[in-house]
C-alpha cells in the first residue's frame, strides 16, 4: 500500500480530492456514498482500533484503514466518472495550492508583524521600570 502510494507520487491526494468531488455528485452510486462517510466517522470518531493517544500507532491505524477505505469506495464509482473528478481535481489541486500559498504568506507577515508588536510591548514595559 505504501510503496504504491510513493510510487504514484501526489496519488493519494488527488485521488483522495476526486473522490470528495465524485462524492458530491448525484450520479455517483449510493455505496461509495456510504463508504466515504463510514471512513469520516472512523477517522474522526475517538473510539478506534488503536487509540490516538499513543502518538505513531494511533494515526497510522486511521491513515491505514482510511487509505483502504477510500480505494474500496473508489471501486464502486464507475470509471467515467472517476475520470471526469481526476480531471477536475488536477484543477482544484492547483486552486487549492494558490490559495495556501497565499495563507502562508499571509500568516508569515502577521507573525513578523506580532512579533514587532510584542517586542514594542517589552520594550515599552522595561522603560516603565
Amino acid at each position: 500500500m505504501i510503496k504504491h502510494a510513493v510510487k504514484n507520487k501526489g496519488y493519494l491526494n488527488q485521488d483522495t480530492l476526486a473522490m470528495v468531488l465524485a462524492y458530491a455528485r448525484t450520479d455517483t452510486p449510493f455505496t461509495a456514498k456510504l463508504i466515504g462517510v463510514a471512513t469520516l466517522i472512523y477517522i474522526f470518531m475517538p473510539v478506534d482500533i488503536i487509540p490516538d493517544v499513543i502518538p505513531l500507532a494511533g494515526w497510522l491505524d486511521d491513515l491505514i484503514i482510511g487509505y483502504q477505505l477510500t480505494n474500496w469506495a473508489k471501486s464502486f464509482v464507475p470509471e467515467p466518472i472517476m475520470e471526469e473528478c481526476r480531471v477536475d481535481a488536477a484543477v482544484k489541486a492547483k486552486q487549492i495550492r494558490r490559495w495556501l500559498i497565499g495563507l502562508a504568506i499571509v500568516f508569515v507577515v502577521f507573525a513578523i508583524s506580532m512579533m514587532f508588536v510584542l517586542w514594542k510591548l517589552v520594550e515599552w514595559l522595561f522603560g516603565l521600570i
